[in-house]
């Protein structure tokens, strides 16, 4: 994996696992349908999820219909496509450490999954998991 450095302005690698070992995913459907799930990510819309934008970063509704159908029309090559939750507390967070390690554990979310999102897409045979950082 690698990793963004502040301090340098550049990327570095960066070794160790960023999934748990005791890994237990937790999926789920979505609380609404696929598209205004991906939606309501995109425009920050706290009804839906968690989706808090703390840089007032989100989308309004057009652009973010567009991004969505470019984004599922890319991955999917035109297949079915189902949306699935996922609790993201199967990777590694920012506090968490291994007792053996003496640096910090490589990690994605920075903190307490607050407003971190973990979604399943899956298309045909293919899955990609999409990891958004609620925190920054």
């Amino acid at each position: 994996m690698h990793i963004f450095d502040n301090g340098t302005e550049s990327y570095k690698p960066r070794t160790g696992n960023l999934v748990k070992p005791d890994a237990d995913l937790k999926i789920d459907s979505p609380p609404v349908d696929k598209r205004t799930y991906l939606m309501a990510m995109l425009t920050a819309d706290l009804k839906v999820g968690n989706f808090f934008s703390p840089y007032g970063t989100q989308r309004n509704r057009r652009d973010a219909e567009q991004l969505i159908e470019r984004f599922i029309s890319y991955i999917t090559n035109g297949e079915h496509w189902e949306l699935y939750t996922v609790y993201p507390d199967f990777l590694y967070n920012a506090v968490e450490r291994h007792e053996s390690q003496a640096e910090e554990q490589i990690h994605y979310f920075k903190g307490d999954y607050a407003s971190d999102t973990a979604t399943l897409i899956t298309a045909g045979d293919r899955h990609f998991l999409l990891l958004t950082n609620g925190i920054d």
